[in-house]
């Protein structure tokens, strides 16, 4: 469960708290939300404690003034969210995602993804390898999507334009996801084929009611992709486009779509995260990245952090 603190400073406190009743020798993994909570309880050392924020605002203060008065037990964990103020980088006891979220990172650095979609597409298929082939092309096509999906809703949001469908349940304004497009996101889920640029704009413009000119925003998203990716050496590197713009909540609402639509049944996107939790496997997780991190500042610290 997340707190509703009320400022960054109420969070430095009750982390202080949470310290003084636990000891000094405790691992405090401080993390965005509780979302962020559950990916690392599976993989968490017995005696660590994750600390759930309101965001990456509130854990980059509260690390601030909590470094400052000695603090050196804790782990802070941001989302990348696509680009990090290079003031942050190279913190001690501060890293950041892989990719644009810690959720990300779960589904695409572990492969959970291949494995969850077995318990949703299994009595689709014959045999094991016809299963793991589509399993494997839902997570593909759900990866991808989420990238264009965030891209061209970064532009938007560059330009001024809304980026934000009101949510009845919610009876408030919230970013707005795959799912929402209805109709459209169905019929490309149900091929896995990846829309042009051009249509899932005006499907965007529908859904948010733009007043604008799509073609300027197909041009800078040309703009951006056609620059030279130097880690691949090519342009419009889906691969890079994944790190920078797939969002955990844009991938599992893509797979939600997708495989619904597959099953002839609504699977949720809650149902898809904690499918993708328990296929996320332990063995796996020392290939993460972020992981390999967390084991350099368990050996210079002696914190315990990870199982």
């Amino acid at each position: 469960m997340t707190l509703n603190y009320s400022s960054p400073a109420a969070f430095a406190a009750a982390i202080r708290l949470r310290r003084n009743k636990l000891g000094p020798d405790v691992t405090l993994v401080i993390v965005e939300g509780a979302s962020d909570t559950k990916t690392f309880q599976h993989f968490a050392h017995p005696e660590a404690r994750s600390v759930p924020a309101r965001g990456k605002e509130m854990v980059l203060k509260a690390y601030e003034e909590l470094r400052a008065e000695g603090e050196s037990m804790s782990l802070w964990i941001v989302d990348c969210d696509g680009e990090v103020d290079a003031r942050w980088l190279g913190k001690p006891g501060l890293l950041v995602s892989t990719n644009r979220d810690v959720d990300a990172d779960l589904v695409i650095e572990l492969g959970s993804l291949q494995r969850a979609g077995r318990e949703f597409l299994g009595s689709l298929y014959e045999t094991t390898s016809e299963l793991d082939s589509a399993a494997s092309d839902h997570a593909t096509f759900a990866i991808q999507f989420a990238s264009l999906f965030g891209s061209l809703l970064g532009i938007a949001r560059a330009a001024g334009l809304t980026v934000k469908v009101y949510d009845p349940k919610l009876m408030k304004r919230r970013p707005l996801l795959p799912s929402d497009l209805a109709e459209t996101s169905t019929q490309w889920a149900s091929r896995l084929n990846l829309p042009t640029i051009e249509a899932l704009l005006v499907a965007l413009s529908r859904q948010l009611v733009w007043d604008t000119d799509l073609a300027q925003l197909a041009n800078e998203f040309d703009a951006r992709g056609g620059k030279l990716c130097r880690k691949h050496q090519s342009g419009n590197c889906l691969s890079c486009m994944a790190r920078r713009h797939a969002n955990g909540h844009y991938i599992l609402d893509s797979l939600s779509v997708s495989y619904s639509s597959s099953a002839g049944f609504h699977i949720s996107p809650a149902e898809v995260a904690r499918a993708s939790r328990i296929a996320a496997q332990a063995d796996a997780i020392e290939g993460w990245e972020l992981i390999a991190r967390v084991r350099l500042w368990e050996a210079s610290t002696g914190g315990r952090a990870i199982a």
